[in-house]
């Protein structure tokens, strides 16, 4: 069994493996840089040292785990604050430094947001991973060409309803996302995690924008993974990967340069969950400017 020690260590992760009766732990899914647990049919995860802070997440000192054959299903025990894995790793919890996500807050008055949406819609448009953002694409076959025709016609519905339709359409129309798109975390579920996000900037949420986010969420439990889903819910409550919230920070009040270095950071997340995050972070904020904040 190998020793490692634990890097970091988010809110909700740390809150549950200090509870004095641990409810059972099992491993949901092992991939080559992260390891979901399954507790209480909620979803925690432990990443390694090349990955950033998130929620529900702990960073431990370790590149990778492949070399541990590790499996779905497999206990995993908490005494005296270190971590049995399957008797193949024993983290010391006690070395995590605490990590909590922190959103910044929507800018009041004159901020260079404007300039840094135009910039970073741009370079996503031509530097980004999803392939669906560009109408030709000449290497698609036409079941890939029709599925990013759809995700391009429902995003683009989804944000025009905010400015025309109702809630109750427009969770219908955030529903026909869900699910949509390749990838571990479909490419629709990225988006509205980019939304949500954008909603959740403003602190002081009005209705209907609430009342749709919470109908939202509750609604993609029963259409996606859970791995997105989790996305989903953490995103409602303003909560995100660190390198997310950087990016929202350079937005906010940092120049292009800046803005360009944290988009390359975002576009490391999955094969293109960070530029479907990103796209959807983009149209959420230039929401605001349509109409006026929220």
């Amino acid at each position: 069994m190998k020793d490692v020690k634990a890097l970091s260590i988010d809110k909700h992760f740390l809150k549950r493996v200090e509870e004095s009766n641990l409810p059972i732990i099992t491993i949901h899914s092992v991939f080559s840089r992260t390891i979901n647990l399954s507790i209480e049919n909620q979803l925690y995860t432990i990443a390694s040292n090349q990955l950033d802070n998130a929620p529900a997440t702990m960073r431990i000192d370790l590149c990778h785990f492949e070399d541990y054959q590790l499996q779905p299903n497999d206990r995993i025990t908490v005494n005296n604050f270190n971590m049995n894995v399957a008797n193949r790793l024993m983290i010391d919890l006690k070395t995590a430094t605490p990590w909590e996500s922190k959103l910044p807050s929507y800018p009041q008055g004159a901020t260079p947001l404007t300039e840094n949406l135009a910039f970073a819609k741009a370079w996503i448009i031509t530097q980004g991973k999803a392939e669906w953002l560009r109408e030709t694409n000449q290497h698609q076959t036409p079941f890939y060409q029709e599925m990013g025709r759809m995700l391009r016609e429902r995003t683009t519905n989804l944000m025009n309803g905010f400015i025309s339709a109702d809630v109750t359409t427009n969770v219908e129309r955030a529903m026909s996302l869900v699910g949509l798109g390749q990838g571990l975390t479909p490419s629709g579920d990225d988006f509205l995690v980019g939304v949500l996000l954008a909603l959740a900037t403003r602190n002081q949420h009005a209705l209907p924008y609430n009342e749709w986010a919470e109908q939202v969420v509750r609604k993609a439990k029963e259409k996606t993974n859970v791995i997105s889903y989790s996305a989903l819910k953490y995103a409602a409550m303003g909560e995100t990967r660190e390198s997310i919230n950087l990016l929202l920070q350079s937005l906010f009040a940092g120049n292009q340069e800046q803005v360009k270095r944290q988009l390359g950071e975002v576009m490391k997340i999955g094969s293109s969950s960070g530029t479907e995050i990103t796209w959807g972070i983009i149209n959420g904020l230039l929401l605001f400017e349509k109409i006026g904040g929220l």
